[in-house]
């Protein structure tokens, strides 16, 4: 049955002399009203129910005062009915509103008429109190404390909302999502669920660059809140937590890229998922951000660079690196071209860059067999504090029998540059070369200590002891990796 069919057969059961049935009848129609959005026509039922049975309905008017009309209209409802009765469900109810209105006095004269009562019943009620009153205050440390006999005792929108509030303090991704989903699963009461998505909106946005918290632990509170209040930046979130927890969700990107599809941090992770999977999707998303995005040249090129690299078409890449080239890129151009060997590329950096000069002519004499020339020209490498560059020089030299020179320019790394392990390997296995194994033992060693963990600095070790003549402490370096 439709609402307005359900409503028309309680019509009838309406001309009912029964008293009781009337009030029941019209408490049904009220439901059915606010199901169907007729506030105005919700308001009347519930109006009428009241002036059949004041006790019975002053509960459910007060709250469609509150949640539709004003504050004032429901305390001139509940409090007329306490000043009869003694009911701590309505105490509560109305201490909720005294809460929002931070009219803390007023609870304070509730807790003293009821904090006599009896029972379990009536030490939850003087809780709540306090709890509100924390609440009205911001006092998150007390409402902690307060909360915790609250929590499976009362359920109310405010609570709830409480609760949540707690957990969002506290940090507990479990207890969040369960008290998100449990205001959630209330009828909708002034405007506490639209600050709760405010609430876990800052909260995803404040755990961002914080390395203790975990992205995937919202995961789930992220897609609550973005099946209730979709935005660019939640889909982010999740897209963002989910690819690293390697559960990526493509019907969520779907869904993202049609909303929020001029949003540039979404083209970007739909481009980068396609990447690998769809090179003809991403080409498109590649496109779109670029016109999008005209003054984002760098990120579209590097874009295009590595789908042209997936392709293994290196014209376009090279292109792309000439018609984008400048000293920023350099680091990623000196890569390309030193792996491809493709003379353009390297003319075109030595020509463009005098810091790489040196190295793409290197490589040019090498790729025409003039070995000797171009260590001649590596030996001279300045110390540029490039380390990219000064390693790729002594390990060139190094391959050419030039242990001298490889280790001159190996001496140079300070124990910070990112090549700090490579080089102590290196150095240990030129020294050996050389018949130098006091050195060769030293620096295998130093390798050691520095990733005892690593087969290869193992062993290195194991091998510069056994050729030293200490067998007997190989058993105790290799022993990683036999335990592994």
């Amino acid at each position: 049955m439709t609402v307005q069919e359900k409503l028309t057969a309680l019509e009838l059961h309406f001309k009912s002399d029964d008293l009781f049935l009337q009030q029941e009848v019209l408490a049904a129609q009220a439901e059915l009203y606010l199901e169907a959005n007729k506030i105005d026509d919700a308001e009347k039922a519930l109006q009428q129910a009241y002036a059949l049975n004041e006790f019975a309905f002053a509960p459910a008017l007060g709250r469609f005062y509150a949640n539709f009309r004003t504050f004032s209209q429901a305390l001139e409802i509940f409090e007329k009915h306490l000043k009869t009765y003694h009911d701590q469900a309505l105490a509560m109810q109305t201490a909720e509103i005294y809460c929002l209105l931070k009219q803390t006095d007023k609870i304070a004269e509730l807790r003293k008429q009821y904090q006599a009562d009896s029972g379990s019943s009536g030490m939850l009620c003087c809780y709540y109190f306090d709890a509100l009153t924390a609440l009205a205050k911001g006092n998150m440390a007390a409402l902690k404390d307060l909360t915790l006999p609250l929590r499976k005792n009362i359920n109310t929108p405010l609570a709830a909302f409480m609760f949540l509030s707690v957990d969002i303090t506290e940090g507990n991704s479990a207890d969040l999502r369960q008290s998100y989903a449990d205001l959630l699963a209330h009828r909708k009461y002034l405007d506490l669920q639209e600050r709760a998505d405010d609430l876990v909106e800052n909260l995803l946005k404040n755990s961002l660059g914080k390395t203790e918290v975990n992205p995937e632990h919202l995961l789930e509170l992220a897609k609550m809140l973005y099946r209730r209040k979709p935005s660019a930046f939640t889909a982010k979130f999740i897209l963002l937590a989910s690819r690293s927890g390697q559960t990526f969700d493509g019907t969520l990107l779907q869904d993202a890229l049609k909303k929020f599809g001029s949003d540039p941090g979404i083209i970007k992770i739909a481009i980068e998922h396609n990447l690998n999977r769809d090179p003809e999707a991403a080409k498109d998303l590649i496109a779109q951000y670029k016109k999008l995005f005209p003054e984002k040249m760098q990120e579209t090129f590097r874009y295009e660079t590595v789908l042209a690299l997936q392709k293994q078409d290196f014209e376009k890449a090279s292109q792309l690196f000439q018609a984008n080239y400048t000293p920023a890129i350099a680091p990623e151009y000196w890569r390309f071209a030193s792996s491809t060997l493709r003379e353009a590329d390297l003319n075109f950096l030595s020509k463009n860059n005098k810091a790489y000069t040196l190295y793409c002519q290197a490589l040019l004499l090498l790729k025409k067999g003039e070995k000797t020339a171009a260590c001649d020209l590596l030996e001279n490498a300045p110390d540029s504090g490039n380390w990219e560059l000064l390693f790729f020089a002594a390990k060139t030299l190094a391959e050419n029998g030039r242990n001298p020179a490889a280790l001159k320019i190996y001496s140079l790394f300070p124990e910070n540059s990112p090549y700090h392990l490579a080089v102590l390997l290196n150095k240990a296995e030129l020294y050996a070369e050389d018949n130098n194994m006091d050195m060769a033992l030293e620096y295998s060693r130093l390798a050691y200590n520095t990733a005892s963990d690593l087969p290869e600095t193992q062993y290195c070790y194991a091998d510069k002891l056994a050729r030293s003549g200490q067998h007997e402490l190989i058993p105790d370096v290799v022993k990683l990796v036999q335990d592994s």
